[in-house]
């Protein structure tokens, strides 16, 4: 019995990396402080050269996908939730760094029927330097809550709107969304870089483009979906 609990109160985070290693290498070391995390999976996503983080931390686990040119975050971050071992996920970007001076896991109780996500809306108070708008992508859930609504949608075409398709089907499936970094409490933050970076493996780097097709997509499909019900 001991057991079983303890699995199902395990935490899993997931991150998929695409010539990503620098960022990766400087903010992993905050994820593995917390030995509540058991398990830091990575999925490299076709990176040149191939990903290889030279930390011997037993709780990393890199799950390798060859001959993809263009990033799929869909695809990767799908895959990788599905082959975590843990009941609860976090999920992280190559870029994200958890403060050290706070409780991450202790301040967000993942209670039943609830998710938290990051929130880009908070830029206003960091003067819009990057370090909260970005962490909208951030994510906190059930395994089973995640692969019950599908995941992530995988047809996107580049950067953008991923995260709030997924978010909005979480809702419309019951659960009620938390939000990090409440009250100004700094848990997790991005590393800020410029634009580009954010783009250079996609095959369209327009984000206002990519954003607003991907954006027309969800909704399209939505609205049938409701029109069918």
């Amino acid at each position: 019995m001991a057991n079983k609990k303890k699995s199902l109160e395990s935490i899993s985070i997931v991150c998929a990396c695409m010539n990503r290693a620098k960022p990766l290498k400087a903010c992993i070391g905050s994820w593995l402080l917390d030995k509540r995390i058991n398990e830091i999976l990575i999925v490299d996503w076709s990176s040149s050269p191939k990903l290889n983080l030279d930390n011997l931390d037993p709780r990393i686990r890199i799950v390798r996908v060859d001959g993809e040119k263009y990033f799929n975050l869909g695809k990767a971050y799908n895959l990788g939730f599905k082959l975590a071992k843990s009941s609860r996920i976090i999920k992280m970007d190559t870029d994200y760094f958890i403060n050290p001076y706070y409780d991450l896991i202790g301040e967000l109780p993942l209670r039943k029927s609830t998710f938290y996500t990051g929130n880009w809306m908070l830029h206003k108070f960091d003067g819009d330097m990057g370090f909260f708008r970005y962490t909208n992508g951030w994510l906190y859930i059930k395994k089973e809550d995640f692969l019950s609504v599908g995941g992530y949608r995988e047809d996107l075409k580049g950067y953008g709107y991923d995260d709030s398709d997924l978010y909005q089907r979480l809702i419309q499936s019951g659960l009620a969304r938390g939000t990090l970094n409440l009250n100004l409490m700094p848990l997790v933050f991005h590393v800020p870089h410029k634009e580009k970076v954010r783009v250079e493996n996609y095959e369209n780097k327009n984000i206002r483009e990519t954003e607003q097709y991907n954006r027309n997509l969800c909704v399209n499909v939505n609205t049938q979906s409701n029109v069918d019900q």
